[in-house]
């Protein structure tokens, strides 16, 4: 049965979509809940610390994560594991390190993020206990056992709505249910995450090896820029709302941010189902298929993003109370970013293979900063829909770099269909035209949903693949 799954891309493809939902959509499938539970308030106060957690985590894994596909290349199986062990040593002491730091400047760092210093002393342990998760379900991704990422995922979802549920009802003060919710999120990450830390300490035996640490950090390193970078494109907008508008524009946006998610949690699956046959079929050198399977990708999501965009204005006013409905003019503006970044992991991937980190956290390194810019421009002007358009600037411009780094830079054969990419962005932009004409005609863009759920149907079907 094994064997049969990693041989058949739908069967991968599902599990890999199913975990992901479970373990990131968390927030997503609670929303209708959490919305009302905790008010823009505290729902702002819980989008910043996850902001800072993720910051956080790509600091202390050294982002380590990224290592797993070009490690399974190079080292044997039986040094992967030592390699695993090695790797989790750097990353507790990169912890221990972090760790002490923040005790050290709690108060500090508590009047500089606007946080209780409880949470920011919960923070690196949080951390850490997520790096064990992400770790382990993407080495599960990877070598095509999506079902134990899918198993670990429901495991953590439901320990976690169960306790943030509990705590919020237990806090009698409305103004600190943001605590409960929190600690609801930190305790399945600390507790799945630090068993999976033990695990590969214990089967590795491994805590120091030069060739390993050596692979590691040259390797990773440039990558932490790189996720800092993305954490700036993805997160800024949310901090520097905070400064100039207030926690409730924080609310609302964040949470327009997390209901655009589901279709990011999907890209993310799809991505990570990918990139295996993608390396697979870069490495023999089977061009033709690679842009066969391309298109069909292409033509998949791009069908995934315009059914989510025509449904979507509903869905938020169904998981939301009135307060947050101000979301759904950001709802197009966000959904074009997720389809931009979409095309960009093409090259991107691309560039991952051939180990081209520095090129990659440069060319991520430039798009933050545009990101920063435009934000500060844009935010005082148009607050959340300057915000939205700050970002998506800045995912134009990122795809456009790194487009050009591996089509140019990088002496490979580099597959792109120019063509079939531009058709499916111009269907993009004018399902945003069709969003924005027919406001007020949801059965009309339901409808259009519909016939595009059974066009990719049709198509899945007779290919008889995802991709």
């Amino acid at each position: 049965m094994k064997m049969s799954w990693k041989n058949n891309i739908n069967v991968v493809t599902f599990f890999n979509l199913l975990g992901p939902i479970f373990l990131n959509g968390i927030s997503f499938f609670t929303i209708p809940i959490f919305t009302r539970l905790l008010g823009t308030e505290n729902y702002g106060i819980v989008t910043i610390y996850t902001t800072w957690l993720q910051v956080l985590t790509i600091v202390i894994s050294l982002q380590i994560t990224a290592t797993i596909g070009n490690a399974s290349i190079l080292f044997t199986e039986e040094e992967q594991s030592k390699y695993y062990s090695s790797s989790m040593s750097l990353v507790l002491l990169s912890a221990t390190i972090f760790s002490l730091l923040i005790i050290v400047f709690r108060n500090n760092l508590a009047q500089f993020t606007e946080l209780p210093i409880l949470l920011v002393c919960l923070m690196p342990f949080h951390a850490l206990g997520t790096i064990g998760v992400n770790f382990s379900t993407s080495k599960f991704t990877y070598f095509k056992q999506g079902y134990k990422t899918f198993l670990v995922s429901v495991l953590t979802t439901l320990f976690s709505i169960f306790l943030s549920l509990l705590l919020i009802k237990r806090i009698p003060q409305t103004n600190y249910r943001y605590v409960g919710r929190i600690l609801g999120f930190a305790a399945p990450n600390l507790l799945i995450g630090f068993l999976f830390l033990a695990f590969y300490l214990v089967k590795g035996k491994t805590f120091y090896n030069k060739k390993f640490w050596g692979f590691c950090i040259s390797f990773s390193l440039p990558l932490v820029f790189h996720a800092l970078s993305q954490i700036v494109l993805s997160q800024c907008d949310k901090i520097m709302l905070q400064k100039y508008l207030d926690n409730s524009a924080v609310g609302v946006y964040g949470f327009t941010v997390t209901f655009t998610q589901i279709l990011s949690i999907i890209y993310n699956a799809l991505n990570s189902t990918w990139v295996p046959f993608f390396y697979e079929d870069t490495k023999k050198e089977l061009y033709e298929k690679i842009e066969k399977r391309q298109k069909n990708y292409i033509y998949l999501f791009t069908g995934l993003t315009i059914g989510f965009l025509l449904v979507s204005q509903e869905v938020i006013k169904l998981l939301a109370p009135s307060a947050y409905w101000g979301a759904t003019s950001l709802i197009p503006v966000m959904v074009f970013s997720i389809f931009i970044v979409f095309l960009y992991s093409f090259p991107v991937n691309f560039q991952f293979y051939y180990r081209n980190t520095k090129m990659i956290a440069a060319g991520t390194l430039f798009a933050a900063l545009i990101n920063i810019l435009f934000n500060s421009i844009l935010i005082p002007r148009l607050g959340m829909l300057g915000a939205a358009i700050g970002t998506l600037i800045a995912y134009i411009a990122l795809f456009t770099v790194h487009l050009l780094i591996a089509k140019y830079y990088i002496k490979e054969t580099f597959v792109f269909p120019v063509k079939y990419v531009a058709q499916s962005t111009a269907a993009v932009v004018l399902c945003i035209f069709i969003y924005t004409v027919t406001v007020n005609m949801p059965i009309l863009r339901w409808a259009l949903a519909a016939g595009v759920g059974v066009l990719l149907l049709r198509r899945i079907i007779k290919n008889r693949s995802i991709f």
